[in-house]
């Protein structure tokens, strides 16, 4: 199937390339798949499908929400195509290439705002031989994500493992707290709570509970502090001393009712 990608961010694209990338990147695939199909149904033989999604086919990046929809759209149709023609004996796989060396990322290049640039930094870019033959090899193996290169595998399975990390270290340079993240902040020092903030523009706080319910701050923002003896006082801040702690051997503590 054909891919196109006109970068940018999503307050400057036009329609028309929102409409033209899934036209082309996403429909040109289903198009395709309705031709041919059927008949490979009907010889009731062996066969494999598989499309050209991209490393964007699972994750999002600065600058590419046309691009990036139209992908991730080819492969939720990938994965439904899966499962409907395995009866069928036919196989289906989704390519997943980084950046690769082609006319058209030459032609995307001139248009890349300054923050996916800085974002990209000096990724390594492969040859089209490199991701041709990692396509064959995969397809040999009947494997259904065929992904090019160590590094791209590396980061499909951070994405999926640490989702959170992967969003912080693709964010664009400058990035701070977003409006939800600063009122979790805010509420949960109003309520005595002490949120730990794993890193600027992260967007998340360490786990549990939110630090407002009645404000509808999202689960996953902020949690109270574990506290120890020696900090108790100052983890509560102004909002009244703590519990008194009672503690109990082997290490063990219950607060004191």
């Amino acid at each position: 199937n054909a891919g196109v990608v006109m970068p940018g961010q999503f307050t400057t694209l036009e329609s028309r390339h929102f409409r033209e990338m899934m036209d082309i990147n996403y429909f040109g695939a289903v198009h395709t798949s309705r031709a041919f199909l059927p008949p490979l149904i009907q010889r009731k033989q062996p066969g494999h499908l598989c499309n050209v999604g991209s490393l964007l086919s699972v994750m999002g990046i600065f600058g590419y929400s046309a691009y990036a929809a139209s992908k991730f759209a080819l492969y939720g149709f990938s994965e439904v195509l899966r499962a409907e023609l395995w009866p069928h004996n036919i196989h289906v796989s989704i390519l997943l290439p980084p950046d690769t060396d082609t006319p058209q990322h030459s032609f995307e290049l001139q248009y890349l705002p300054a923050e996916t640039k800085a974002i990209a930094g000096n990724v390594k870019m492969l040859s089209a031989d490199s991701v041709a033959t990692t396509l064959l090899k995969g397809m040999a193996a009947q494997k259904f994500e065929i992904i090019p290169g160590l590094e791209s595998q590396g980061t499909v399975l951070a994405q999926r493992l640490m989702p959170g990390v992967v969003r912080w270290l693709l964010r664009a340079p400058g990035t701070t707290l977003g409006p939800a993240e600063q009122a979790a902040w805010e509420a949960a020092r109003r309520e005595g709570w002490q949120p730990r903030l794993l890193a600027p523009g992260f967007g998340a706080y360490d786990e549990a509970m939110p630090a407002d319910p009645a404000a509808g701050i999202p689960r996953g923002r902020a949690r109270r502090a574990r506290r120890r003896p020696a900090c108790e006082s100052a983890a509560r801040g102004p909002a009244g001393p703590p519990s008194p702690v009672e503690h109990r051997p082997g290490g063990s503590r219950r607060r004191s009712r």
